[in-house]
């Protein structure tokens, strides 16, 4: 296999291993530059709902008189512009904190995530050693057990897993 060195991004189906540069299935750009766990982001731009265009907008934008309130000031957010699914990012960067998700899905993400967070607190686990549970709980790898990054029936399964050790202690 032949390594592009210089010239255009990669195409979709030239894209190989992470870290190359081009774009990935959904058109989502992937940043050449090794960050994080993952060792490169996949920035997106197309939105997976609807395949309208994801521009990469301030919280102020989005949350209007609220942003301040809801601890956003100053972040930025990826946002559909035809459909509104959004996803926000890292504070202080441009690094989206998972996929990007409708109404229904970000409202399933923040159940999840209360339930999660208040399992590791009452127990008094650091969060990296309550994600490695539950990443085990879920037969997933570490890199890909992140509620920002889970679908519906993940969220729910987060939300059940909570229930039960709640349950059981």
């Amino acid at each position: 296999m032949e390594i592009q060195k210089k010239g255009p991004p990669l195409e979709p189906s030239e894209a190989g291993p992470v870290g190359r540069g081009g774009r990935n299935e959904a058109g989502a750009v992937l940043d050449a530059k090794r960050r994080g766990r993952s060792g490169a982001e996949f920035l997106p731009t197309i939105c997976r709902y609807c395949g309208g265009v994801i521009r990469l907008v301030s919280a102020e934008a989005v949350y209007d008189e609220y942003t301040e309130r809801r601890g956003k000031k100053g972040e930025m957010i990826y946002q559909c512009q035809n459909c509104g699914a959004r996803v926000g990012c890292h504070k202080g960067t441009n690094r989206p904190l998972g996929k990007v998700a409708n109404e229904m899905l970000r409202c399933k993400r923040v159940q999840a995530h209360r339930a999660f967070d208040s399992l590791w607190k009452r127990r008094g686990m650091k969060r990296r050693n309550a994600y490695r549970w539950l990443a085990k709980e879920m037969d997933l790898p570490m890199s890909t057990a992140h509620i920002g990054g889970f679908e519906m029936d993940q969220c729910q399964k987060v939300i059940d897993l909570c229930r039960n050790e709640k349950e059981a202690a």
